[in-house]
């Protein structure tokens, strides 16, 4: 199951990036920006609800709190990301710097508060996001 909600996860916080890079580049991120987050965020809660709900009866509210809060905190950033964008910041500092930052917290936080130990998996996984970063702010 926590492979399922991790794809998912994945899938549409990487998808969204692409359509708000694509968003800036065709010039509607000042004027589309509201719409384009309502829809990602909405789609999301649908399929992760769907995913989840098919093998528990429900939610308890722990749940519910610490997943509304992590979508409060994602969409805000994501509102402050594309009003930068959309106020004429460029997308290739915008992007790194954003998606950079929450690369660079999370690894942290894992390696120094929690003390994990980075596998192999591990630092393939912070070596992709950095290649993404880096197609992204050049394309």
């Amino acid at each position: 199951m926590w492979y399922r909600m991790m794809a998912i996860a994945f899938l549409t916080n990487g998808l969204c990036a692409f359509g708000a890079r694509v968003l800036q580049g065709m010039g509607l991120a000042a004027t589309h920006f509201s719409l384009y987050l309502a829809f990602w965020y909405t789609a999301g809660l649908i399929v992760s609800l769907f995913a989840l709900l098919a093998h528990r009866p429900g939610l308890c509210r722990s749940e519910i709190v610490i997943g509304g809060l992590m979508g409060c905190f994602s969409s805000l950033g994501w509102v402050f990301m594309t009003r930068a964008i959309a106020r004429g910041l460029p997308g290739y500092l915008v992007f790194p710097i954003a998606i950079g930052g929450n690369l660079s917290i999370v690894a942290a936080v894992g390696v120094l508060l929690f003390r994990e130990r980075l596998s192999v998996y591990g630092y393939l996984g912070i070596l992709t996001g950095i290649a993404g970063l880096v197609l992204m702010a050049v394309a």
